[in-house]
């Protein structure tokens, strides 16, 4: 892929105009899926409750909209947090679950256009991201999965054996998500060969009047 610097606008809205409420999936849960996800998903939020909103992400280089990044919200004052969402979702089992719940609320709506989508690690061990009918096989453009920030990849040979098989089906890219914090560290980008790694705000923050810290970028982009 060409290299491009790219770089995120505020959301369009606080809520997807026009967005159907969520639906559990149609086809049942994967064979080895240890509880019943999508009953741990409900005891804590309802489907109805969960709505897309896109980030318009724009070149640097001609100032043009590149994609859309599809971020979820939800309406249950405790979950309005993504990451507390996905933190109650790990400790119920139902990651997986969540994630391919967000999917297919957001990607029909990003059609016609590129669009970045956030997969939080332990989905890649719960067997959903791999089925045939997930919405990004069905995208009618490229579909960017970014590892969610400041999570570790645990069992990282089954994760990234997960990751190459759903990117090699053609129009998946992987993304390392704010390289810089938390986990999302160079190893990530040995180990996973990203086809895009978005750098970290503390990264870029003054960057004008640090020599050094340019020098870092610099060397990051020319990866």
């Amino acid at each position: 892929m060409t290299r491009k610097l790219i770089s995120s606008l505020p959301p369009l809205s606080n809520r997807l105009s026009g967005a159907p409420s969520a639906k559990p999936p149609t086809s049942d849960p994967p064979p080895d899926e240890p509880v019943d996800s999508l009953g741990a998903l409900q005891s804590f939020v309802d489907p109805s409750e969960l709505s897309v909103v896109f980030q318009p992400i724009v070149s640097f280089q001609d100032r043009e909209l590149y994609a859309y990044e599809a971020l979820v919200r939800c309406s249950v004052p405790e979950y309005r947090s993504p990451p507390v969402l996905f933190d109650r979702a790990v400790d119920t089992g139902c990651t997986g679950r969540l994630g391919r719940m967000i999917r297919e609320i957001g990607v029909p709506f990003g059609s016609g256009m590129p669009l970045f989508v956030n997969i939080h690690p332990r989905e890649l061990s719960e067997g959903w991201l791999i089925r045939p009918d997930d919405p990004v096989f069905g995208h009618d453009d490229d579909v960017f999965l970014e590892i969610t920030e400041s999570v570790p990849l645990s069992h990282s040979d089954q994760c990234r054996g997960v990751l190459k098989e759903v990117c090699t089906r053609g129009g998946v890219f992987l993304v390392v998500d704010d390289l810089g914090a938390g986990y999302s560290n160079l190893k990530h980008i040995v180990d996973l060969e990203p086809a895009i790694v978005k750098l970290d705000r503390a990264l870029i923050a003054g960057i004008d009047q640090n020599a050094r810290q340019c020098e870092l970028v610099s060397a990051v982009v020319e990866l």
